[in-house]
Parts: structure tokens; C-alpha cells; sequence
């Protein structure tokens, strides 16, 4: 949800130009030499910036040139607090500011003061601006013209309306849709196991099977022609599962038929 952001003039993030041009302002660092002395508790976080414009050579360090603050924020919505001197001398309160977004004059603030001394105000509105598209903006408060009147400026604070990035939603997002499912990759592992385990098995089980032995039946085939000689042969025993096979005759020799071969 959109959120308030208060930034105080010390802030870093707060760039103030010309360089020295601005004096920062806190209880535990006056400025003795400065013509505005504020109240430091009424003021945000106890410290201001004060910045003047004097078109008169010599009369500051950067004499006709305008100062500037200016702040990057990511935002819809932004308002600027300053202090405001009623004074007319010593310090001169008249102010003269103008405010930019991303470049683009926005708004302007321009009071001559009531000249009562030593009496300001406090936490003043001096500029506001909403409906800004979603986004990153460029803030630049600019204090006095070329050419134009003496003015100061006391910057109190800045607090703009941020919007909730979508840069972590997007992060998360895309994570989310870039995770894999733990089940779409174990799925295919197991499977994969499970059809190399079942292939192993099946050259297993092949390799252990018995191979089918054909019975043989072996037989004397005794040469009618000759009485010395015997072949031992071999053929298929291709005989019912209920009839042995006839076992092998073998010669039987006589004392007399040993001395013939001999």
C-alpha cells in the first residue's frame, strides 16, 4: 500500500547546489556568521538548511546564481515543508522558489516577508503536488531568479507518497516460474531406473535359463564285412516321453576273439 516517506534536509539523498552555496544547519553545528537563528526543536530532526539568493556581485559566494535541491523519489505524490522569516532585514525573509518535477516547472512560491523581527514559521507547505504517474521523478526546489530579488529559503524536510515496488514481486515471480517441480524431475529419474532395472532382468533371466538338451540314443553299428572293426555312432532318441531310451550294446569279447585282434 502506498506510504507516506519523510526525508530530512540532511539527508544524502538530498544534492544541494552550487557546492557551499547552502549552509547545513543543526544544534551541534552552528553558524554564528548566519543572520537566521531558528528554533532547532521546531524544526524536523532538529536541523535546516538555508540557502539565499543575492543578485549583487559580491554580496555571497555565488552572486546572480540560483540555488538548487534536488532529490530522486519513487513516488506519487510529493510536499515540501520550509521555514519562513517574517523578518524583512538581517535575515531578509522574502522568498522566491520554484519547483520542478523531472524538469518540468510545477509550481512556485513567492512571499515578501511581513517584517516583524526575529519571528518565523514553522513546518510551512510551501509546495505540493499528487497524482503523479507511478515511478521514479526528479525533485528540484530552486531558490531566486537570475536577475531577480534577494530571497531565502530555510528547508525544513521533503515527504513523498511511495509507491509499493513491483521489482521484488517480479523477483518472486519470476523464481516461482523458473523453480522446477521436484515431481517433474524425479519423475523421469525413476522411470528411467525402473526401465534399465527391468532390462537388466530380462538379460538375466535369459542368460540364467537352461538350455534344452535333445536326448540322444547311442547305438553299436557292428561292420558286416569286418569282424575287427566297431563304430560307436550317435543319432536323436526321438521316442515317446513314457519309453527309455535303449541303452547302448556293447561288444562282448571272447578269450579267442581277443587273440584274433591282438
Amino acid at each position: 500500500m502506498p506510504a507516506n516517506v519523510t526525508i530530512d534536509d540532511a539527508s544524502p539523498s538530498i544534492v544541494y547546489l552550487p557546492d557551499g552555496a547552502w549552509n547545513t544547519r543543526s544544534i551541534s553545528t552552528p553558524c554564528p556568521s548566519c543572520t537566521a537563528n531558528l528554533n532547532y526543536a521546531m524544526m524536523f530532526d532538529d536541523t535546516f538548511h538555508d540557502g539565499t539568493f543575492n543578485s549583487v556581485p559580491g554580496s555571497v559566494n555565488f552572486p546572480n546564481v540560483p540555488l538548487t535541491a534536488s532529490m530522486l523519489f519513487n513516488g506519487t505524490a510529493v510536499y515540501i515543508f520550509c521555514a519562513l522569516a517574517d523578518s524583512s532585514i538581517k535575515p531578509d525573509g522574502d522568498s522566491d522558489m520554484t519547483f520542478f518535477i523531472d524538469g518540468v516547472i510545477r509550481g512556485t512560491f513567492a512571499q515578501s516577508a511581513l517584517g516583524t523581527p526575529n519571528v518565523y514559521q514553522y513546518s510551512v507547505p510551501v509546495f505540493s503536488i499528487t497524482l503523479l504517474s507511478p515511478g521514479q521523478h526528479t525533485l528540484t526546489i530552486q531558490n531566486g531568479h537570475v536577475n531577480g530579488i534577494k530571497a531565502l529559503t530555510l528547508l525544513d524536510k521533503i515527504i513523498y507518497t511511495a509507491v509499493e515496488s513491483t521489482s521484488s514481486t517480479s523477483a518472486e515471480d519470476s523464481a516461482k516460474s523458473t523453480k522446477k517441480d521436484p515431481g517433474i524431475i524425479i519423475g523421469p529419474i525413476v522411470a528411467a531406473f525402473l526401465i534399465v532395472l527391468g532390462l537388466g532382468f530380462f538379460f538375466w533371466w535369459r542368460w540364467r535359463k537352461p538350455q534344452s538338451i535333445n536326448p540322444q540314443r547311442t547305438t553299436i553299428d557292428r561292420d558286416a564285412h569286418s569282424s575287427t572293426r566297431n563304430t560307436l555312432m550317435s543319432e536323436p532318441c526321438s521316442i515317446p516321453s513314457h519309453t527309455a531310451c535303449p541303452s547302448a550294446s556293447y561288444p562282448i569279447y571272447t578269450k579267442a576273439r581277443y587273440q584274433t585282434l591282438v
